[in-house]
Order: C-alpha cells, then sequence, then structure tokens
C-alpha cells in the first residue's frame, strides 16, 4: 500500500548480517593473506568479524543492510521492496558471494586458469581474480537495489564467462589434473581413484551449463529491475 512503512523482517535482516560476514570474511582473507601468509583460522575471522561487529554497530552503517534497502530504524525502502522477488534477491546475493570468492581465491588455491583462450602469467591470474571479485560484489550491489546497470552487467559477465570457457574448452581439459591436485593438497587430502577423470569429463561442460542458467535466471528478471510501474504497487506475495 501507498505510503505504508515496511519493517524489516528477521530473515531479511539475517540475510543482511549474512552479506556483512561474507564481505568482512573477503577483506580478512586478503589481509590474512598480506599479513601472515595465511597462517590465521577461518574461525578467526568470525570472531573478528563479531568483535567488528559489536564494536562498529553504532558509527559504521552495514554493508548488508545498505544493499538490502534497510535503513538504521529497520524501515525498508519502498522502491526497492515493491520490485524485487525471490530471484532478484537470490542472484543479487549470489553475485557477491562468487565476488568475495574470487577476491580471496588466489590466495588459497594458486593455479593458472585459461582465460579466453590463453594461459595467463601468474600476476595477470591475480589480477582477473580480483578484478571478477570486484565486478561481482558490484553487479550485486546493484542487483540487490534493483539499479538499472546490474541487469546489463550481469548479462555482459555471464556472457562472457561463457565465451571464455568455450574459447579455453581444451585448455581446461589439459588444467584439470593439476586444478584437482592442488584442490586436494589444500584440503590435506589424497587424489581419489577416477577424481580426475571424473571432473574431466564435467569440466568445462558444467560450467558452461551453469553460466548458461544463471544466464536465463538474470533475464528473467528484466520486468523487475525495468518495470517503472512495480514501483506504485506492493506485490502482496512478498509479504
Amino acid at each position: 500500500m501507498k505510503g505504508e512503512v515496511i519493517v524489516a523482517s528477521r530473515k531479511r535482516l539475517l540475510f543482511a548480517l549474512y552479506l556483512d560476514l561474507i564481505l568482512f570474511l573477503a577483506l580478512w582473507g586478503l589481509i590474512n593473506y598480506l599479513i601472515t601468509d595465511g597462517e590465521l583460522h577461518l574461525g578467526a575471522g568470525v570472531l573478528a568479524f563479531g568483535v567488528v561487529k559489536f564494536a562498529t554497530r553504532k558509527l559504521f552503517g552495514s554493508p548488508g543492510m545498505r544493499m538490502l534497502g534497510i535503513g538504521q530504524d529497520r524501515v525498508v525502502e519502498a522502491q526497492i521492496y515493491n520490485r524485487e522477488n525471490w530471484l532478484t534477491m537470490f542472484l543479487g546475493g549470489l553475485f557477491v558471494l562468487e565476488g568475495t570468492k574470487e577476491l580471496v581465491y588466489w590466495t588459497q588455491l594458486f593455479v593458472p586458469e585459461p582465460f579466453f583462450g590463453f594461459m595467463p602469467s601468474g600476476s595477470a591470474q591475480v589480477l582477473i581474480h580480483l578484478s571478477a571479485g570486484i565486478l561481482f560484489v558490484s553487479i550485486g550491489y546493484l542487483y540487490l537495489r534493483l539499479m538499472r546497470p546490474a541487469f546489463w552487467l550481469a548479462v555482459l559477465a555471464m556472457s562472457g564467462a561463457i565465451v571464455s570457457c568455450v574459447l579455453s574448452w581444451s585448455l581446461w581439459v589439459q588444467i584439470v589434473p593439476e586444478l584437482v591436485v592442488a584442490r586436494r593438497a589444500v584440503q590435506a587430502q589424497t587424489v581419489r581413484a577416477g577424481e580426475v577423470e571424473f571432473m574431466q569429463t564435467i569440466m568445462p561442460m558444467g560450467f558452461v551449463v551453469l553460466d548458461v542458467v544463471i544466464l536465463v535466471a538474470v533475464l528473467c528478471t528484466f520486468r523487475r529491475v525495468f518495470s517503472p510501474s512495480l514501483l506504485e504497487s506492493a506485490h502482496s506475495g512478498h509479504q
């Protein structure tokens, strides 16, 4: 209803807290790598998040609450609430999550990965991960706030990922054994029998299928992102 005050639900507040956590852990992971070479345990990062969150709760705003349109009084911005649905929120959260993973991926597992048909150098690989991380987090932020550039950036990013994977098809097949061994080493585990062969059968096809599914999901949100009529009508099923 027009003029109605929309108070954030518990689920929305928990979602905002989750976004704060993964953003903080990405920053923590980078600092941990640069200062201690990754010696600090993940649990220390979670504990640090709790301390920082408590100490700064009144000094700094919450990035997660900002993304979800929640004010300090816990009132949700109507122009966001009346246009979003579960799919836009899911995609926004997914892009933020994937972005934070890209930001720290190279600090945990450094294996050169194909990019548009080429094998980048070590420094270029780091730059690619950092750039992708910043791009995905930005898309997630814009998506959760239902800003129009989010749609076009998401279409561009997923289309680019599909093209890159197709152009790098043969290179992915070659790099899979090294990638599997490196991942198991990080997990302090040995490679299981037939694991390399199995991964070669699903990569890179699995990447392409997943990226296509995400691209289709993005296209399905066109009306939510661009329709001005939704600004004036609350979708009753959302409450």
